[in-house]
């Protein structure tokens, strides 16, 4: 019984669909027959090649379309272009060689459809029909791709075009908010999301004025942009309202995916682990729906949230599972998921799982088809698999693979990893003067990609004021141009008035009503502009408020970092100290001060810095002066030493200032230690001058000099070496003259970053 039953279902459906189609096939037969009639009644004119394009579009945009609909649009195409160059209609032609570069796309033939559209477009000067130019524009934007980026160049340049067009053709449709989502999108892809954010809010807001309830893409589109302009928390806010959106109507497609899976990214920018596999679980479910590839791809990223959540083990069965159901034929997507597991592995200390993976990995790379983005991943992974088995050659390898892709890197993300990276092996290795620099490095680009950050709310915040400054004038002129139609009204009628003598005395009465009705109607207009000019400058005092309050807090910051600075340099010193009253070993007590004298001329250093309103120059005068009170009271020679300074040098940079305060101490301290003992009173000059973007620092003793056979710039002693490494470092020269006494003379060029 249940089996007749389904039968007889099945059926009827079936009949029901066969009768939908026949009826749809039906309605379209109609509309060509309708065109065909109406064509036989036209004669070889405008209306003819009219028709012929209506049937023309009908075929190429027929849904479902048969092989022959799109021969038989170019035939129509074709006699509607003949018709209108026998008759130099500019219009006509427009339209039909668009169609026909339409037609020639479609059907793959790229040249030739190039050809038409620059054939129509060469003959857009001559006509000033907006609808006309407008399609020229939109199809010649669709023959271009996303990538390269030449071609996005040129179809966002078209579709502009074809924007500023449709604004005036259809302002206020959903047509026009389409093509603001379109053309924000654009704009993102060709990195421009400041300008992305204007035209989507505009979208947004037509929508909302159509009362347009599915938002959930064009609420993904401002949330992507706020994220690429590193407002997370506002990318945030607009991803929730998609996400919410999507769900009231159960929505399972891509833009459901690409929302939940830009949310957890946003998360993982604010170091939520746990929100970033919330979201990312909701994608993958997603995924799951629509395609087994974008399922493993979301699986691989939510790997990343697992381990860094110590989440190992879910994370390895994840991987494992998704490398047994990936196809083969997508080598990409295979070494992403075999690179993801290497890394796990790695974090895990499992070593040798993860070589063996990231050996496989590594012969999957090797073909042409995988993606930059691949070979970064396995190469930065590549360097914590090979650090943490301090395979140290392996690790730089990896580096200098990492360092092959840094000319690509916009956001300094790369190169600051590279210099982390090779502050680590130089570290590891015993390289320290080397490290140190990569680490100032590293801080340089982590500082830079904070304030690229910064700058970018700043421009969306100027970008915002002047687009509201230019609404706002837009609005005044307009009311400027009715004013001085009001004018040219009233001039008219004055005319018309002195003509007609015989009604003088009732044009008297109306000019003057309607003086006064124009009187009254002006002050009201003035009344409400100074209104509107002061919300205008209430607003302008509101962001300038801001900005300054956005300033104070990064010099603050700036402060806060030198105190600790100095505060961590001075723990550190005084457990150097700590350690010295518990030895008994007088040389170790003799490096653990001259460690500590180091120190203290870096902190000496900090502590100007955060005491000063400059954040970046140091007032060498009193620095120079303090260093050298601060190493007489630490060996306790102020009666036997006697130290002259000679300073003309305001202020130096903090890169090279600390440097010159390191020199400074090393040859005082070697000349308190190795000449005070032969003379009976030491004096020691120190002259540090600037002229010229040069700096000269001379430092000089009365002692006995050093030994005639004895190279300075050969000697093995780690003072001497740590002065000639810190000159290389300011790339300078340095030089040791050893008549009547000891004489160390450094130049090397200022830097220009205060000047």
């Amino acid at each position: 019984m249940r089996a007749s039953t389904a039968s007889r279902l099945i059926f009827i459906s079936f009949l029901i669909f066969i009768c939908s189609a026949s009826r749809l096939n039906a309605q379209q037969d109609a509309v060509v027959n309708d065109l065909l009639r109406e064509l036989k009644k036209t004669g070889e004119d405008s209306t003819r090649a009219a028709v012929l394009r209506q049937l023309a579009g009908y075929y190429v945009n027929r849904p479902g379309e048969a092989a022959g609909d799109l021969n038989a649009a170019i035939l129509y195409a074709n006699d509607a272009l003949t018709i209108s160059s026998r008759s130099k209609s500019v219009n006509g032609m427009i339209s039909s060689l668009v169609l026909l570069s339409q037609i020639t796309r479609e059907l793959k033939n790229t040249d030739k459809a190039k050809a038409y559209i620059d054939q129509a477009l060469a003959q857009v000067p001559k006509t000033n029909q907006a609808v006309v130019i407008a399609d020229a524009y939109l199809e010649k934007s669709t023959q271009f791709q996303i990538d390269p980026e030449a071609d996005l160049k040129e179809k966002t340049h078209y579709y502009g075009l074809y924007l500023d067009l449709l604004t005036k053709i259809s302002p206020g449709t959903l047509k026009l908010a389409d093509a603001l989502k379109y053309y924000g999108d654009l704009l993102n892809y060709g990195r421009n999301p400041l300008k992305a954010m204007r035209f989507l809010k505009q979208s947004l807001a037509l929508y909302q004025q159509l009362h347009y309830e599915r938002l959930q893409d064009i609420y993904h589109l401002i949330g992507a942009t706020a994220s690429r302009l590193g407002n997370t928390r506002e990318a945030i806010v607009h991803l929730l309202s998609a996400m919410k959106i999507a769900e009231k109507y159960h929505d399972t497609t891509l833009v459901a995916f690409n929302i939940y899976h830009d949310l957890a990214t946003s998360y993982s920018a604010l170091k939520n682990p746990a929100q970033f596999c919330y979201y990312l679980e909701k994608a993958m479910y997603i995924a799951r729906k629509i395609d087994l590839e974008l399922e493993l791809f979301a699986a691989a990223e939510l790997s990343v949230g697992y381990t860094s959540l110590g989440r190992y083990r879910e994370a390895l069965t994840l991987l494992e599972k998704a490398i047994k159901r990936c196809p083969e034929s997508n080598r990409d997507l295979l070494a992403i998921l075999k690179t993801r597991l290497c890394g796990t592995y790695t974090q895990q200390h499992s070593y040798d799982q993860a070589q063996r993976l990231f050996h496989e990995a590594s012969a999957l790379v090797e073909h042409a088809d995988i993606q930059a983005a691949t070979r970064i991943m396995l190469a930065d992974i590549g360097v914590s698999l090979f650090f943490g088995l301090k395979d140290f050659a392996r690790m730089e390898k990896n580096i200098e693979r990492l360092e092959f892709f840094r000319q690509s890197d916009r956001t300094f993300i790369i190169r600051s990893r590279i210099e982390l990276y090779r502050f680590q092996l130089d570290s590891a290795r015993g390289r320290y003067f080397s490290g140190i620099a990569h680490y100032q490095r590293y801080k340089i680009l982590t500082d830079s990609i904070t304030n690229i950050k910064h700058d970018r709310q700043l421009e969306q915040l100027h970008l915002e004021y002047e687009t509201e400054k230019k609404d706002q004038d837009i609005v005044l002129k307009a009311k400027h141009i009715s004013l001085l139609t009001l004018e040219t009204m009233h001039q008219k009628e004055q005319l018309h008035n002195e003509a007609i003598k015989k009604n003088f005395a009732y044009g008297v009465g109306a000019l003057t009503l309607l003086l006064m009705c124009v009187s009254f109607w002006g002050y009201n207009v003035k009344r409400r502009s100074n209104e509107q000019l002061r919300e205008q400058q209430f607003k302008i005092n509101q962001q300038n408020i801001t900005l300054k309050q956005l300033l104070d807090e990064r010099d603050w910051l700036l402060k806060e970092v030198h105190h600790r600075v100095k505060n961590n340099l001075q723990i550190v010193i005084s457990l150097l100290n700590s350690q010295a009253l518990h030895l008994s070993n007088e040389t170790a007590k003799q490096a653990l001060r001259e460690s500590k004298n180091r120190m203290q001329a870096v902190s000496i250093i900090h502590q100007k810095l955060y005491q000063s309103e400059s954040f970046s120059g140091v007032d060498m005068t009193y620095y120079v002066g303090e260093l050298l009170d601060f190493i007489q009271d630490s060996f306790s020679v102020r009666d036997k030493v006697e130290i002259n300074a000679d300073l003309d040098c305001a202020e130096m940079d903090v890169s090279q200032a600390v440097p010159v305060g390191l020199i400074i101490n090393e040859a005082i301290t070697n000349a308190i230690k190795h000449a005070a003992p032969f003379v009976r009173h030491l004096v020691i000059h120190v002259r540090l001058h600037c002229a010229d973007n040069k700096v000269a620092l001379t430092i000089s003793d009365n002692g006995p000099g050093m030994p005639p056979n004895v190279d300075p710039l050969r000697c093995s002693t780690f003072g001497i070496n740590l002065m000639v490494g810190l000159v290389r470092q300011l790339r300078g020269k340095i030089n040791f003259v050893h008549s009547s006494g000891t004489t160390i003379t450094m130049e090397f060029e200022q830097s220009q970053i205060l000047a």
